[in-house]
C-alpha cells in the first residue's frame, strides 16, 4: 500500500488529520510504522498559540497507531470508529514550534481482535524524543457497543 492508501484508513481529514505520510511500516512480528507530520499546516487554526499543543502531536501519534492496528488486524468497517483506550507517556520539556517537524515512531506490543497495544515515541525529524509512550486503541461501533 502506498501513503495515500495508508492514510485513507484512519477517519479524520484535514484539517484535522495529523498525520501527513507514512514513510515506513512492517507487519512482521509485532509490527512498525513510522509517520511524519508537519504542524504548520494546522497553525491557522490557534493563531495565538507561539508553540504546538501537545494534544495536537497526541492525537498524531494516535491516528497513526490506528493505521497499525488496522494493517496487523482488520480494516475498520463502515460502521465502526477507532477510540483510544489509554495513553500512558512520559513527556520531555522540548518546546515544540509551529516550524518544527516530527516522526511518529510506533511499534506493537499485542494486537487482539480489533483492539491494540503499541508503545511509541514523538520525536522532532532532528531525532530529538519530545515523549515516550505507552497506548491502547480500538474500535466501537457507531452509535455505541463494542
Amino acid at each position: 500500500m502506498n501513503s495515500d492508501q495508508l492514510l485513507s484508513l484512519i477517519p479524520q481529514h484535514p484539517p484535522f488529520r495529523f498525520v501527513d505520510e507514512i514513510i515506513y511500516y512492517n507487519t512482521d512480528g509485532n509490527g512498525y510504522l513510522t509517520a511524519t507530520f508537519s504542524p504548520s499546516k494546522v497553525k491557522e487554526l490557534h493563531p495565538k498559540l507561539k508553540r504546538v499543543p501537545m494534544i495536537i502531536l497526541y492525537e498524531g501519534i494516535a491516528q497513526s497507531s490506528i493505521i497499525l492496528t488496522q494493517l496487523m488486524t482488520l480494516p475498520l468497517e463502515d460502521n465502526e470508529l477507532p477510540v483510544l483506550g489509554y495513553m500512558d507517556l512520559c513527556q520531555f520539556d522540548t518546546p515544540v514550534e509551529w516550524e518544527d517537524e516530527f516522526l511518529f515512531d510506533i511499534k506493537g506490543i499485542r494486537f487482539v481482535s480489533r483492539k491494540a497495544l503499541m508503545r511509541g515515541n514523538i520525536s522532532k525529524k532532528n531525532g530529538t524524543i519530545i515523549a515516550s509512550l505507552f497506548l491502547s486503541v480500538a474500535t466501537l461501533q457507531k452509535g455505541g457497543g463494542e
